[in-house]
């Protein structure tokens, strides 16, 4: 599937946006505390029926993080993507999203304009900004690891997909 622009008439496929937010050698991500251990996400979420993709991550990034981007701090294009089919242990369904993430430098200062807890959700769960070298370490959702601090390029660039191998938590 290549990227689009929000206005396919229908996903069969739930699309996930996320912003790969770096700011003075550090990226953003969302702890969250599982039974099988920590997982740390990517601040993003659902694109809703009707929007953009662009306009769901601008949306999720000012209700997880406070952080009110402009629109033209977005790529006009995400620049990586990445397709997910996973069986869920929970109740060994298989799980299917397509990521679409952007690339986005901010001022070192960013992590002090941002919440320090996922504002959307009541359980307060923890932001943290990890430096990029130890944050390709940590188990990513999704499994970004390997681009995280990249330079992107032109246009979007397919990552493996995220399959069984990946360990829910």
């Amino acid at each position: 599937m290549g990227t689009g622009t929000g206005t396919e008439a229908a996903r069969t496929v739930p699309v996930r946006v996320g912003a790969l937010l770096v700011a003075g050698g550090r990226v953003c991500l969302i702890r969250r505390r599982r039974g099988g251990g920590e997982q740390d996400t990517v601040p993003g979420g659902l694109v809703g029926a009707g929007e953009g993709e662009r306009a769901a991550l601008l949306r999720e990034l000012r209700e997880e993080l406070g952080l009110v981007l402009a629109a033209g701090v977005l790529a006009p294009v995400p620049h990586f993507e990445q397709e997910q089919a996973t069986v869920r242990p929970v109740d060994g369904r298989v799980f299917r999203r397509r990521h679409l993430l952007w690339a986005v430098d901010l001022p070192p200062d960013a992590a002090d304009r941002t919440s320090a807890v996922e504002l959307d959700d009541p359980g307060g769960t923890e932001v943290v900004w990890l430096p990029v070298p130890r944050a390709r370490g940590v188990h990513l959702y999704p499994d970004v690891g390997a681009v995280l601090g990249a330079t992107p390029g032109p246009g979007t660039r397919r990552l493996p997909p995220v399959g069984d191998s990946y360990r829910w938590r």
